[in-house]
C-alpha cells in the first residue's frame, strides 16, 4: 500500500521522528503543501502509524482480516482528497487494537507494521516486544551509562517516546524495556492518550541518551 500522507505539525507540536497523526484524531494541523506526511490508518477511531520493521523469529499466523480507513492527505492546496479503505491483518495473540500487519504472507524479516498511537512495543510485556527486539532486556537505553534520578511531566506525542520541557527546552524522553506505564489498558496493553500530560519518574543519563522513563503515570 502506498504511504498515507498527513501533515508534519499537529497542534503546534513538532512530533518525534518527524511524524504526525491524521486530522481525524488530532487538533487542526499546521502546515500546507510543503508539509511532510506519515503512513497511517484509522481503526475504530484509533490512529495507527505504519512503517517497515525488522522481525525477530517467525510471526504467529494470521487470525483475521481487518478493514481500516486510510485517511486522505491534506498537505496540498489542491482539491481535498477523500478517505480510502483497505484491509490489514491481525495475527494470533496480537490484538487488532494494538497492531495490524500489511500482508498475510510476510512471516519473517522486514514487515509493514501498524501500531496504535500511545501503545509502546518497547515495553517487555507488550505483545509485539519479542518480535521487534528479540530479548526481554532490550531495548536498554541506560546500559553502560551513569544515570541519576529525575522527574518531570511530559506530553504524549504520536510516535515513540514522550516530549518534556526541561529548562525551557523540549527534550525527548526515551521508553525502554524497563519502563513501566500506569495507564488504562486496552486489550490488556497500557495505552497513553495522544496530547495528554503524564507524570514521569525517570533517570537522566546525559549525552545523547538524556531522560529515560522508569515509571510513566497517566493523569486525568
Amino acid at each position: 500500500m502506498p504511504p498515507v500522507r498527513t501533515p508534519l505539525l499537529v497542534g503546534g507540536l513538532a512530533l518525534a521522528a518527524g511524524l504526525a497523526i491524521p486530522a481525524h484524531a488530532a487538533p487542526p494541523p499546521v502546515g500546507g503543501h510543503a508539509a511532510q506526511c506519515a503512513r497511517a490508518v484509522v481503526r475504530d477511531g484509533v490512529t495507527m502509524l505504519g512503517g517497515r520493521r525488522r522481525i525477530h523469529g517467525t510471526l504467529p499466523p494470521v487470525a483475521a482480516r481487518v478493514r481500516v480507513v486510510v485517511p486522505a492527505c491534506h498537505d496540498s492546496d489542491g482539491t481535498p482528497e477523500a478517505d480510502g479503505k483497505t484491509v490489514l491483518y491481525r495475527r494470533k495473540g496480537i490484538p487488532a487494537s494494538v497492531a495490524l500487519f500489511g500482508s498475510a504472507r510476510q512471516r519473517r524479516g522486514d514487515v509493514l507494521l501498524y501500531t496504535a498511537v500511545g501503545s509502546f512495543p518497547q515495553l517487555r510485556h507488550h505483545p509485539l516486544h519479542r518480535f521487534l527486539y528479540g530479548s526481554s532486556r532490550m531495548p536498554d537505553a541506560t546500559k553502560g551509562r551513569r544515570c541519576k534520578p529525575a522527574s518531570t511531566t511530559a506530553l504524549v506525542p504520536a510516535f515513540d517516546g514522550l516530549l518534556a520541557t526541561v529548562r525551557g527546552h523540549q527534550v525527548h524522553v526515551t521508553i525502554d524495556a524497563s519502563t513501566r506505564i500506569a495507564a488504562p489498558r486496552v486489550d490488556g496493553v497500557p495505552r497513553l492518550t495522544y496530547g495528554k500530560s503524564v507524570r514521569v519518574r525517570a533517570v537522566d543519563c546525559g549525552g545523547h541518551v538524556g531522560l529515560v522513563a522508569r515509571v510513566v503515570t497517566a493523569t486525568r
